[in-house]
């Protein structure tokens, strides 16, 4: 289509001049909702069944928990490069059509996970789903911006990430009655049960292609060609100050949210517990993080309002931090008391991840929209690969909640790096 062609009612885009409908409104919500939401299953299902699947690609046990760390670090870097290049893909062929592509990579790519044999197999196939998966968050959050009129940007924003905790929710679930399920297989194949869930997105993505079409928005400068050194041009300071912001956010999520689950299998298992008893302990602490972080994203929206999108990320970089010393510090807190604090810290560490949707896109103009989000939200993934690499190397001296404490302190960087970021009074560029 033209980019001088009148648009269809399912067309119009959202920001002063766009006039939008409130249909079109919700399919956009819940194309991104949807994509973000398998986004994050596929990414975070590793997390959860690691163990067994290692076990059955017949890595030993003395290399699982080094194994797990390369791994993450390679899914990260390539979910980092995944969405530096969809970025800028999107910019060129559109948001609806990048974000379909990236959906059908990243669900095939998981699915085919389920059949590998060797650990080299597996590798190539997170790999893949990698790259997809950091594709669909420059494409998703492009998308729903530029169809959002400026008073809403912030709720669809977040309410778009609060596609996060659910999924990690379902996860869970998934982890507890699928791969440790009853029923006959779950034992052996469960893991790979879990891993075919992942098709889901790749069916989905062909009914969103059919109902989600191109902003206006994006309609109206598609013709509009820049390079993407412009970003470290004229756009120099608000991509570095994206890239900090981002970055902090992403390492203290996948440095402790990240290894949570761990941590509260050794904080049982110090208190004494086993069996199912540490396994709903750990279920109970993770439950908590999640409800704090589902919070969390929704409360973006009125501290955004009132104080700036500046003062927001402020406000949970600091909570974060001091959250992270009460419940990782030396203040011997009774298991249970640790374990319900674990709210706080969802709260504002992966509350933060609110913001970003509607922040990052309102920083670059349209042409260069889905590449300069993507930038600066991977970017922070290749940092991420080296945090969890980090932790992983500090606790074989501290112990794992020591060196996820030490890590914390990138939110003090965070706190630092607002002063310098730019305040976008809630308005495209």
């Amino acid at each position: 289509m033209s980019a001088d062609a009148s648009p269809s009612p399912r067309e119009a885009g959202g920001g002063p001049g766009w006039g939008v409908a409130p249909h079109t409104l919700l399919l956009a919500l819940a194309a991104t909702w949807l994509g973000w939401g398998f986004d994050v299953f596929d990414a975070h299902i590793f997390n959860y069944v690691a163990k067994p699947t290692l076990h059955a690609l017949l890595v030993p046990d003395a290399q699982v928990n080094s194994t797990m760390a390369w791994l993450q670090c390679i899914f990260l870097t390539g979910w980092g490069v995944g969405g530096i290049l969809f970025g800028r893909l999107a910019d060129r062929l559109g948001r609806s059509r990048v974000l379909v592509l990236t959906m059908v990579l990243y669900g095939a790519g998981t699915a085919a996970c389920a059949a590998c044999g060797s650990l080299p197999s597996f590798v190539v196939c997170r790999l893949v789903a990698s790259l997809g998966i950091g594709g669909e968050w420059a494409a998703g959050a492009s998308l729903l911006s530029e169809i959002a009129p400026d008073r809403w940007r912030p709720l669809l924003g977040a309410l778009m990430y609060t596609a996060s905790p659910v999924a990690q929710m379902v996860v869970s679930a998934v982890n507890r009655h699928v791969v440790h399920g009853d029923y006959a297989g779950a034992e052996a194949n469960g893991w790979r049960y879990a891993y075919l869930m992942g098709l889901a997105p790749a069916v989905l993505a062909f009914v969103l292609r059919v109902f989600v079409a191109e902003p206006a928005r994006w309609r109206e400068h598609s013709g509009e060609k820049a390079p993407v050194s412009a970003l470290f041009g004229p756009l120099r300071r608000v991509t570095v100050t994206g890239v900090l912001l981002a970055t902090v956010a992403l390492v203290g999520a996948w440095g402790i949210l990240g290894f949570l689950s761990r941590a509260l299998e050794e904080w049982g298992a110090h208190a004494g517990l086993g069996g199912d008893m540490l396994h709903a302990m750990v279920d109970r602490g993770n439950q908590w993080a999640l409800r704090g972080g589902f919070v969390g994203v929704l409360s973006t929206v009125p501290v955004a309002m009132v104080f700036g999108r500046r003062d927001a990320f402020a406000i949970y970089f600091t909570g974060a931090l001091a959250s992270s010393c009460v419940v990782l510090g030396p203040l011997h807190l009774p298991l249970e008391t640790r374990v319900r604090t674990l709210f706080f810290l969802g709260f504002f560490a992966h509350g933060v991840f609110g913001i970003f949707p509607y922040y990052l896109p309102e920083l670059f103009p349209t042409n260069l929209r889905a590449a300069g989000s993507g930038f600066c939200y991977s970017f922070g993934r290749f940092v991420s690969a080296a945090g969890v690499l980090v932790v992983g190397r500090v606790q074989e001296h501290l112990g794992l909640t020591q060196a996820m404490l030490t890590l914390s302190a990138v939110y003090a960087i965070g706190i630092v790096s607002v002063a310098f970021a730019r305040e976008t009074g809630g308005e495209l560029t």
